[in-house]
């Protein structure tokens, strides 16, 4: 079976136009129900740690520059026979160049969870951005920028960033990244926000706000994997040394990763709960969705006075789980 890349970047839920790059894939049966999809329009994991080195002395924007991968992480594994996302501890690192409109010139990706760990360098050189169904602000559509590669062992890496500009961020962005073995029927993904975390002294007192954003994750019901698309809404209430936000999700999208790539709307799969400071700038709690999963999500604030947040999260009941991640900024 051989799939074009914009065939594969179509499996990931990012619409594309066909890409000048046009990179072939070779796969073996049942594998081509796998890495057919190097599913990163998936993200999963309720929150992995930060990582990486302090914020400058001043916030520099990420566009126009080259910046650590900083901020939540969170991963998984994929079940092709089974249809179901398992949640993985471990942690991402690198860093991405943008330029200053925001466009991905290149990333350099570690990896090291319980189930795969790969070091490797993207370029996005000649990359069409895609969309994912409902990954929107209302007003603005999430830009992402894929490449997929093939690493002398025959194994499948890939990394997604985001277009900070596209969805009006400068200081966090909103990345993906897979990996399958040869032949395999199971492969292992995940997302991660980067960006300057705001620092403690910066952070804001006795205020509230309200932050909107976009969304994107992965759905699996046993019988399919989807990629979800969401508008995020979240306000904050910052205390003395304290806060929370209320996060919620509205107009969820789902569309099918194999088969026709139908989008269908989900509004029982919106999300809504409350995350809490569990240290300075470290926030964490449960989030639920209407259809009766639930599980953890943690976030951070991004930028002077924070002016922008993101956070991983991962939620599930018997036989369904739901991942994914979010940045928004501030209204």
């Amino acid at each position: 079976m051989r799939l074009s890349f914009a065939a594969a970047t179509r499996c990931l839920g990012i619409a594309s136009i066909e890409n000048p790059l046009r990179l072939t894939m070779t796969l073996n049966y049942p594998a081509a129900l796998g890495l057919t999809c190097l599913v990163l329009a998936a993200c999963a994991g309720g929150g992995g740690g930060g990582g990486g080195s302090s914020p400058p002395p001043t916030y520099t924007p990420l566009t126009g520059n080259t910046t650590a991968l900083l901020g939540q992480s969170s991963n998984y594994d994929v079940d092709l026979l089974t249809g179901q996302l398992t949640s993985r501890s471990g942690t991402v690192q690198g860093n991405a160049t943008l330029t200053a409109a925001g466009v991905p010139v290149s990333g350099t990706l570690n990896v090291s969870t319980t189930s795969v760990s790969f070091t490797d360098t993207f370029s996005f050189s000649g990359v069409t951005p895609g969309t994912v169904n409902g990954a929107t602000t209302g007003t603005a559509t999430a830009q992402l920028y894929t490449q997929t590669k093939t690493a002398t062992d025959s194994s499948q890496r890939q990394l997604t960033i985001l277009d900070p500009a596209s969805v009006g961020l400068s200081y966090s962005s909103f990345g993906q990244w897979a990996y399958a073995p040869p032949s395999a029927t199971s492969f292992s993904g995940g997302n991660f926000v980067m960006g300057f975390p705001t620092r403690a002294g910066d952070l804001p007192n006795d205020t509230t706000a309200t932050y909107q954003g976009i969304m994107i994750g992965t759905y699996a019901n046993g019988a399919n994997i989807y990629s979800v698309g969401a508008t995020a809404n979240a306000t904050a209430n910052f205390g003395h040394g304290a806060g929370s936000i209320v996060l919620t999700t509205t107009g969820t999208q789902i569309t099918p990763l194999f088969g026709v790539p139908t989008p269908a709307a989900r509004s029982d799969l919106n999300l809504s709960g409350t995350l809490t400071y569990a240290a300075t700038n470290n926030l964490s709690g449960t989030l639920s969705t209407g259809s009766g999963m639930t599980g953890l999500s943690a976030a951070r604030f991004f930028g002077p006075a924070a002016v922008e947040l993101g956070g991983t999260l991962f939620v599930n009941k018997t036989g369904e789980q739901m991942s994914g991640g979010y940045v928004l900024r501030k209204q």
